[in-house]
């Protein structure tokens, strides 16, 4: 009920606002061509929003039909995690998409690039240090035992969600500039392969597998994006060295059995404050953005 609730409030503000600012609604008013150009574009996102989901899914269905149920948990709390983190990646689509509808090809490639460069390091300076620490972490937060079957996966599902936090950007730039069903047609390209992959995968390897599986799924879909976008090498050569920095949490990771919580607490900041200055140096709207973080007071003392 309270779910409902909020949709239907949601609803009415929103309906509310365009009387508001587009005047009083005419019901028996009907326009055929836009009408006509409503249905294709809604008929492709509706398509994608059908696919996407599914394919979201998907691997949990493999999981409890291959593997068992409780191997769903053991999947889906981590897997949870990775994807909330993606908060950041969902609000900038979000406030992009408006700009990249209205805005010419050349001026919304300049901007998805600007904020492709911008995302990869902030949601790095996430990730990645928490990928390093993520072993105490996950024991701190679910246990020992239920944290033991899962710190095999979760670096795993951590680098496909920021994998899938960049994805988000092309994807809101090709909708938004009138080509919803070149999105709709690469998630259609990939629903056959990714369940025939996760199928093998969970047969040959587990819960590893359908992790593997996911991983290079989100991975294909930003590459095929990226190249739907239009987006520029050079962009994705300012990107790598946030790569490579979540590489090196993954690294850490691996050794985080040798190593005890502290060395981990303090490798993680290594590659926080190493992505911190990266970022600054790399990227021309880091200074920006840490101003309107940072307190004035700090500042004006620097």
């Amino acid at each position: 009920p309270a779910l409902f609730w909020t949709r239907l409030f949601c609803t009415i503000a929103m309906l509310g606002f365009n009387v508001t600012e587009f005047g009083s609604i005419r019901v028996l008013r009907f326009d055929r061509s836009l009408a006509g150009k409503l249905l294709h574009f809604g008929g492709w996102i509706t398509l994608t929003n059908l696919v996407g989901p599914l394919m979201t899914t998907l691997d949990q269905f493999v999981i409890g039909g291959i593997l068992g149920v409780r191997y769903v948990a053991y999947y889906s709390v981590p897997m949870n995690a990775a994807t909330r983190l993606q908060l950041f990646s969902t609000t900038l689509s979000r406030t992009l998409f408006p700009l990249f509808s209205r805005a010419g090809p050349i001026e919304a490639q300049y901007t998805a690039e600007r904020a492709l460069v911008t995302l990869s390091y902030v949601s790095m300076l996430v990730y990645a240090p928490a990928i390093a620490f993520l072993t105490p972490l996950m024991m701190l937060w679910l246990g020992k035992s239920f944290a033991s079957s899962v710190v095999g996966i979760a670096p795993l599902l951590f680098t496909g969600a920021w994998i899938n936090g960049l994805a988000i950007i092309p994807y809101s730039l090709v909708q938004g500039q009138g080509r919803p069903d070149l999105v709709a047609k690469i998630h259609l390209l990939e629903v056959l392969p990714y369940f025939a992959t996760l199928w093998l995968f969970a047969h040959w390897l587990g819960i590893v597998g359908v992790a593997l599986a996911w991983t290079a799924r989100v991975t294909l879909d930003l590459v095929l994006l990226w190249i739907a976008s239009g987006v520029s090498i050079p962009t994705f050569k300012r990107i790598l060295p946030s790569a490579i920095l979540l590489v090196a949490g993954i690294l850490t990771n691996f050794e985080a059995s040798k190593l005890g919580w502290q060395s981990l607490f303090g490798c993680s900041l290594v590659i926080f404050l190493t992505g911190l200055v990266l970022w600054i140096f790399l990227d021309v709207r880091a200074k920006g953005i840490l101003i309107s973080i940072l307190p004035s007071r700090l500042l004006k003392n620097s």
